[in-house]
């Protein structure tokens, strides 16, 4: 059995009960002034030992890992009393793993990832409307080639918990941890 397989299961579980963007996640980092910083990102693929996703190399949270690649991420879906936090080493994908999320997303994302810099600052909303409808203009239709910086990561997973809601607060509490290149489970209390 591996580490993710009560992660996949569950997340398919959210995606069951239609919970809307089940595969959301809160990415945590921590700055190079030892600064935590969180935000919420998407999975990308839920894989035996972490989880994917996919995001602007030229972006705050990916100068973190650069500093620092230790991250944390948590998965919530309260409508099914569950939460899956798991903490562990941040590596790059290999771009055709870029290539490919790049290219299932819709030819407009395409272009919005092209003409954003992810977290750059903006004087004026509208005036990066007004470039995104120019870089429309001047594009052909159809698929876009992936942006260099476009890139894909995984969480390789070092320690994973488990929680599923119980009554008057009892929750179960399932801790993986990967010490000396095995895997121990344990419980703990709520």
């Amino acid at each position: 059995m591996t580490p993710c397989w009560l992660l996949q299961h569950w997340l398919r579980l959210a995606q069951a009960n239609r919970i809307k963007k089940a595969d959301a996640m809160c990415l945590g980092t921590v700055s190079c002034e030892g600064l935590p910083s969180s935000r919420m990102v998407l999975a990308g693929t839920i894989l035996d030992d972490g989880v994917t996703f996919y995001t602007d190399a030229r972006s705050p949270k990916i100068a973190n890992l650069v500093h620092n690649p230790h991250a944390s991420i948590l998965f919530y879906w309260p409508t099914l009393s569950r939460q899956v936090r798991l903490e562990g080493i941040v590596e790059i994908l290999p771009s055709s793993c870029a290539e490919a999320d790049f290219n299932c997303k819709g030819p407009d994302q395409q272009r919005a990832i092209e003409v954003c810099q992810q977290s750059a600052p903006l004087d004026r909303y509208w005036r990066l409307q007004r470039k995104f409808a120019a870089h429309l203009s001047v594009t052909p239709e159809g698929p876009q080639p992936r942006p260099e910086y476009w890139m894909g990561y995984c969480v390789h997973a070092r320690k994973i918990e488990y929680l599923l809601g119980g009554k008057h607060r009892l929750n179960k509490r399932l801790v993986l941890e990967s010490l000396e290149g095995k895997w121990h489970s344990r419980f703990l209390a709520p």
